[in-house]
């Protein structure tokens, strides 16, 4: 996969993440729309809003892992293509700890609210142990969401440091500002504004991948300098070694430390 290739999987995940917060927001307001209407006219309650919004849930579902399979692929080559592996590491670090982390709060939640409500249901609770019940179950929301908010910052971490060795490698500010903004995002999940902030995050990224270009080859001027004065009567002295090379062997390499010869000058 080329680099025009890992751009526009990168590009076109960041749209998803975009677009698909857009299209859940808009299905919520055809229901709560169709909800009021119908409760105002005194109408019969119809089923519209409520198959929209499923609608609007699988195939955001089905088009949210496609986004996140192109995203890993576009990752993946970058970190290839810049030869750092932190890049790509780093995220699929934060996805792992989701999963895992995901898997132990889903089990928690059973294991810890099931039993509560069931003896909740089996004996018929006094006030006072009616309140000491749903001091209980908030107790157990408030480490759940707790513990949530954790998995949200940690994986915001590691988004940080993809992106941000990602801005470094590439020179792109934009990927840069992304992770800074994926991290505080995360963080402030616990009062409510940390999505809007990773949606904000999710923009940036697109216009970082749009802004990718291809590496240029910098030769350093001293070591230029430095072959080109070594060229003399087709022979060739390494600037790393200063081993002697034949200009005319063909071979772009030092045939004794095995670094690139500046070959490409004339000799003397």
């Amino acid at each position: 996969m080329s680099l025009e290739s890992a751009k526009k999987y990168g590009f076109i995940a960041s749209m998803i993440q975009i677009i698909i917060p857009i299209l859940t927001l808009a299905s919520l307001g055809i229901f709560y729309y169709q909800l009021f209407y119908q409760i105002i006219s005194g109408q019969s309650f119809s089923t519209f809003g409520t198959g929209v919004i499923t609608g609007v849930s699988i195939v955001t579902g089905i088009v949210g892992v496609i986004g996140f399979i192109l995203f890993l692929l576009s990752m993946h080559k970058l970190s290839n293509i810049y030869s750092e592996p932190k890049i790509f590491r780093n995220i699929i670090y934060g996805f792992l700890t989701s999963i895992i982390a995901g898997i132990i709060i889903s089990i928690l939640a059973v294991v810890l609210i099931i039993p509560t409500m069931s003896s909740s249901v089996t004996t018929l609770p006094s006030p006072d142990t009616a309140a000491t019940l749903v001091m209980s179950i908030i107790g157990i929301l408030a480490v759940l969401i707790g513990g949530i908010v954790i998995i949200s910052i940690i994986n915001g971490f590691f988004y940080w440091k993809a992106f941000a060795k990602l801005g470094e490698k590439s020179g792109v500010d934009a990927f840069k500002t992304t992770g800074i903004l994926y991290l505080i995002g995360s963080i402030l999940q616990i009062v409510g504004i940390g999505s809007i902030i990773c949606w904000i995050a999710w923009i940036f990224a697109a216009d970082g991948y749009r802004k990718l270009q291809p590496q240029q080859t910098i030769i350093d001027a001293t070591s230029y300098t430095s072959a080109s004065a070594s060229i003399i009567s087709g022979k060739i002295f390494c600037s790393y070694c200063g081993k002697e090379n034949d200009v005319y062997n063909n071979s772009n390499y030092c045939k004794h430390c095995g670094k690139t010869l500046h070959t490409n000058q004339t000799s003397i």
